[in-house]
């Protein structure tokens, strides 16, 4: 592997990690967001085993679509672990095969978090008609 080589491998890698990072930050805090905001205005009628309002229904799809993204960007992380082992280790299909499982993975966890926003935006429609 040539200089430009490595230094594109490092550029690719850490634009990644980067990446995976701002992913489950913002997965992580918008879950734990939505989880606190359930609890303290409906948390008597989910303990009752009544469903939720239909007008939050949209924020309870986002707050899962947020947990998916946490969960695949946590494998992900893993998965990268395995790339970086297995390219060290000089197994350069196992570690190009993983890394194209990760990068595929990295899509899946950016389509959640962008899913989860259009049901975030839904939702806040739906609850200011509501309110006018």
């Amino acid at each position: 592997m040539d200089e430009l080589d490595k230094l594109r491998f490092t550029t690719f890698t850490t634009t990644g990690h980067e990446t995976l990072k701002a992913l489950l930050l913002v997965s992580g805090g918008a879950s734990a967001l939505f989880m606190t905001f359930f609890g303290t205005f409906f948390g008597n009628i989910i303990a009752s085993g009544d469903g939720l309002p239909p007008n939050v229904q949209s924020l309870a799809d986002a707050t899962i679509y947020f947990l998916v993204s946490v969960s695949v960007c946590m494998l992900t992380h893993g998965i990268t672990f395995l790339s970086h082992f297995a390219f060290y280790e000089h197994w350069i299909k196992t570690g190009t095969m993983l890394m194209v499982l990760a990068g595929l993975l990295g899509i899946a966890c950016l389509s959640y978090v962008i899913l989860a926003c259009m049901k975030v935006i839904e939702g806040i429609r739906v609850l200011l008609n509501i309110v006018v």
